[in-house]
């Protein structure tokens, strides 16, 4: 597990945001929680200066959370994986 995946699960369990982080050849992040929530936790990585190349794919209100349980999911980088990393 890398650092930054148990900060993220603290503050997202403290924030009430849930997610995925993924890993390739780029570091991918999926976000749900309140619009107040994600905004912050988006600023927040966004003001980071460890993190570089930030570009939002895509922003909308969900009906149903599709990582209600994950604080802060981790998918590692391997064969296995690479086709969900790529989606």
């Amino acid at each position: 597990m890398m650092p930054i995946h148990g900060t993220a699960m603290k503050y997202n369990e403290k924030n009430e945001v849930t997610g995925l982080l993924c890993f390739s050849q780029s570091i991918f992040l999926h976000l749900e929680g309140s619009r107040t929530a994600a905004n912050n936790t988006y600023n927040k990585i966004f003001n980071d200066k460890r993190h570089e190349n930030i570009i939002m794919l895509d922003y909308k209100e969900l009906i149903k959370r599709e990582f209600t349980k994950w604080a802060m999911g981790y998918i590692p980088e391997s064969s296995l994986t690479a086709p969900i990393n790529l989606k």
